[in-house]
């Protein structure tokens, strides 16, 4: 039997998944918790997180050192909804459609894995789309469908 599902984990986020392969986590910054929490078992080429913090935090300064990494998976992708509404819709590595999302101002998802498509819902629509490169063109990084 295939398992295809989107849960809320908590207040947070949501996921989706199909037989236990991450498609995409998302949320929204409205629902941030107090503090540092990261998302990615640190096996994915992306990993990110969510901060909320009051008036004198200080984060101590630093830099990344150099570490070879080798981009052995698919693109991932990282949206953010600036303003107005989109359409997110998620697939299987099959093409197999999962779900559908409503994304709106403020939301955002992690693309982990399968496919995924996007429909705009209302006009003037803005958002970010942040991936780990280099990328390398749509010729040879996207298969359309």
């Amino acid at each position: 039997m295939v398992e295809t599902k989107a849960e809320v984990k908590h207040e947070l986020v949501f996921e989706v998944r199909h037989n236990k392969e991450l498609i995409a986590v998302g949320g929204n910054v409205r629902n941030i918790q107090i503090g540092s929490q990261f998302f990615g078992d640190g096996s994915e080429m992306m990993q990110w997180g969510t901060m909320r913090y009051d008036e004198g935090q200080v984060l101590l300064p630093y830099v990344h050192k150099r570490v070879n990494r080798q981009a052995k998976y698919r693109t991932h992708e990282f949206v953010y909804v600036v303003q107005g509404r989109l359409e997110a819709t998620f697939y299987t590595l099959e093409k197999k459609f999962i779900i559908t999302k409503v994304l709106e101002a403020g939301d955002y998802v992690c693309l982990y894995g399968g496919g995924h498509g996007f429909r705009v819902l209302e006009d003037d629509t803005r958002f970010l789309e942040i991936k780990h490169g280099p990328f390398i063109g749509v010729e040879q990084d996207k298969e359309k469908f």
